[in-house]
């Protein structure tokens, strides 16, 4: 009698009074009744089992291996294995070799999305604050491939104040919608779903919201605003050093200490779930965050000032120290900005 194992590319969710057995490689999932269950117990706990039959609709649906058979390397845990491999080569549906009739059913297709709020007004508890009137050439003191070259991650910052004109310009073209009409998009009839920025983003769906830890900002008070990047203001939201406390949350990491300021990226995940459907579009969440922190980083080293970031952090503290409380807005990620040796690794006297 053969020996096998049950196949390391599946797991088990209890569902709806259904026990289901999900093949992430293959994309297949099968409901289980009491007899496979048992089977599978009896292989799990000895390798074998006298139900034939089952076992040869198991090994048949690769359910069960070879007790010989060799996993996939993956030295992370198992969930980024179920996220990575259970998001590749997904089945599609064939569209047309012709690129117009290509590109009408994309348009038909976005179209058609249950997209009701083409773009959310964002919503202040808080007096706003009008910041200067945004100044490119603030940016344009350097060359781009001088930008390209001096950008580097500072873990060593002196407490300096950024003027408010410079830091109006650095939210502005880091994370504003800067953009003017698009004229392309009335011409051809279409919608305009999307805000205008300065980096790409998954389906122009933008929504990421910032909230900033203010250290030394000239004209500002210390403490956490949130940067409404339509209108270019800022709602203040609680005031404090927040220094420490940061730097706990951040898990203790103290190359922040000394920033002039700070920026936390949040996602409004509903933003995305209504475009796009399926789960590989998570990985479109982690692009689009790279996109505007790289964004971030070239304006600010534009400025003259060095930078630091981190992924890092208490995340459920954080959100609750920023005063969010939408159910599906997550914070993942950190900027800052200041003044300092730009060395990478700090020295200790």
């Amino acid at each position: 009698m053969s020996t096998y194992q049950i196949s390391p590319d599946v797991f088990f969710l209890a569902q709806q009074g259904k026990m289901i057995v999900w093949d992430f490689i293959s994309h297949r999932q099968y409901s289980l009744n009491r007899d496979y269950l048992h089977v599978l117990l009896e292989i799990l706990e000895t390798g074998q089992s006298d139900h034939q039959l089952i076992v040869n609709e198991l090994s048949a649906a690769s359910l069960i291996q070879p007790f010989t058979h060799r996993a996939t390397q993956w030295e992370w845990s198992l969930i980024s294995k179920i996220f990575h491999f259970g998001t590749r080569n997904l089945p599609y549906v064939e569209l047309s070799d012709d690129p117009k009739v290509f590109l009408q059913e994309y348009i038909n297709c976005c179209n058609n999305l249950d997209v009701t709020e083409k773009i959310q007004k964002q919503i202040a508890t808080n007096p706003l604050i009008t910041l200067p009137t945004p100044n490119s050439e603030h940016l344009d003191k350097k060359k781009f491939s001088e930008i390209l070259m001096e950008r580097r991650t500072c873990r060593d910052f002196k407490r300096s104040s950024v003027s408010l004109a410079e830091f109006s310009s650095l939210l502005f073209y880091s994370f504003g919608n800067c953009r003017s009409d698009w004229p392309e998009i009335k011409q051809a009839q279409l919608s305009t779903n999307a805000l205008h920025k300065s980096y790409p983003c998954s389906g122009g769906i933008h929504a990421a919201n910032f909230y900033l830890i203010i250290y030394a900002v000239e004209g500002l008070v210390e403490g956490i605003y949130q940067y409404h990047d339509q209108s270019h203001q800022l709602e203040f939201v609680t005031g404090g050093d927040m220094e420490e406390q940061v730097t706990k949350l951040n898990r203790k990491q103290f190359y922040s200490k000394g920033l002039s300021f700070g920026v936390y990226i949040s996602i409004e995940f509903d933003q995305y779930w209504k475009k796009y459907k399926h789960s590989k579009n998570y990985k479109s969440i982690y692009t689009d965050i790279g996109h505007i922190s790289q964004n971030f980083l070239l304006c600010a080293t534009a400025l003259g000032l060095f930078t630091w970031l981190t992924g890092e952090f208490e995340e459920q503290q954080i959100e609750a120290l920023l005063k969010i409380n939408k159910a599906n807005e997550y914070v993942l990620f950190f900027l800052g900005a200041g003044k300092g040796s730009g060395k990478a690794i700090p020295t200790f006297e």
